[in-house]
């Protein structure tokens, strides 16, 4: 590879290793950062690397917010469905669904234990809704700070598959979430 002049500076490139921060303090590209365990990125590659990675972070904080709140949503119905006398959710559900209900006679499936398994699958709903948004969340915050690469990662993956977070949102937060992480480059600026 040529070195041509007319090219940007890389600001990922450390360009005089045996140079120190002290030699040159008024060179805003020397600067080295001291909480930077690698040694070697520059706080323009730092920066770069931090708004490579803003936009998905600003998407998984949506996406946690959105699990958080359909977590949230979710959970008053399942306790109201548990507290609910079994002959009050019978003639509830048989106004809402009858033919479903003696379906489910047949099956053998009784009133109450429809009852159990809405309890389940609202409160099962609303935990995991709760607990991805929580973790989409922090992962965001930890994105925008440079920080806990791994919990990035993670809510890249959770974005993707949560349930409270708008499902094509949520999607392209957590793909374009994981393809910065994975950039060597900015995975070298977490610290």
């Amino acid at each position: 590879m040529s070195f041509d002049p007319r090219d940007p500076p890389d600001p990922y490139e450390n360009p005089d290793p045996a140079r120190s921060a002290r030699e040159s303090p008024i060179d805003p590209y020397d600067y080295r950062d001291p909480f930077d365990p690698v040694g070697g990125l520059t706080d323009a590659g730092r920066q770069s690397a931090r708004w490579r990675v803003l936009g998905p972070a600003v998407i998984h904080i949506l996406v946690g917010l959105l699990n958080l709140l359909a977590g949230a949503l979710t959970i008053p119905p399942a306790i109201a469905i548990y507290n609910m006398p079994p002959e009050a959710f019978e003639a509830q559900t048989r106004q809402d669904q009858g033919q479903e209900l003696d379906n489910l006679k047949k099956q053998g499936i009784t009133p109450q234990g429809f009852q159990t398994i809405a309890v389940v699958v609202y409160g099962g709903i609303g935990a995991v809704s709760i607990l991805f948004g929580i973790l989409i969340l922090a992962g965001g915050v930890c994105m925008i700070a440079l920080k806990m690469w791994g919990l990035g990662v993670t809510a890249s993956v959770l974005a993707v598959i949560s349930p409270g977070g708008c499902c094509v949102f949520g999607t392209a937060g957590g793909i374009w979430g994981l393809i910065a992480l994975m950039n060597p480059n900015v995975r070298s600026a977490f610290r």
